[in-house]
């Protein structure tokens, strides 16, 4: 039996996909809100937990997932909500933020909390951007691009601090 040993790269290479996958199934789910596509999104936030409680412990890895879960909700709710539900939901979405950028921070020291939470709130206005437009029926194209650039940001962000925290080569 091969034992599977993480390197730089491929930690990179992991959460470039995941982050990309997260983009890609939100943006799939708020054109054509059909119940497999929410629980494809909703299966993409349990494997990026899943990713990060291989590196930090199942506990952590869960407890990103259920705020990322948090999170789609909160998107659900503001793209497809009545009006104050809506309102609800966009404060709500972005307290959300402070959830996840104590979450990814709190077990890993090489992460700088300040960055990854303007990482996160750059995610969400840009997230919310691509709604807007879709819900006024444009296509959100004029964001997508943005919102595509800013996941693989995390991506890297949070690849490089479990590199660097874990000493991977």
């Amino acid at each position: 039996m091969i034992e599977y040993a993480p390197t730089r790269g491929s930690v990179s290479i992991q959460m470039r996909a995941l982050w990309d996958s997260h983009v890609l199934r939100t943006r799939m789910f708020l054109l054509d809100p059909m119940p497999t596509k929410y629980h494809d999104l909703m299966n993409n936030q349990r494997e990026i937990g899943e990713a990060w409680g291989s590196f930090y412990g199942s506990v952590s890895g869960t407890r990103l997932a259920r705020i990322l879960m948090e999170h789609i909700d909160h998107v659900r709710m503001y793209a497809f909500g009545r009006a104050r539900a809506r309102d609800r939901a966009l404060r709500m979405f972005f307290a959300n933020a402070e959830q996840m950028a104590w979450a990814l921070t709190r077990d890993n020291p090489r992460l700088s909390r300040r960055a990854v939470l303007a990482l996160i709130r750059e995610h969400l206005a840009l997230t919310k951007r691509e709604i807007d437009e879709i819900m006024s029926g444009g296509s959100g194209l004029s964001v997508w691009e943005g919102v595509e650039q800013n996941a693989r940001e995390i991506a890297g962000a949070l690849a490089n601090g479990i590199a660097d925290h874990l000493r991977l080569p």
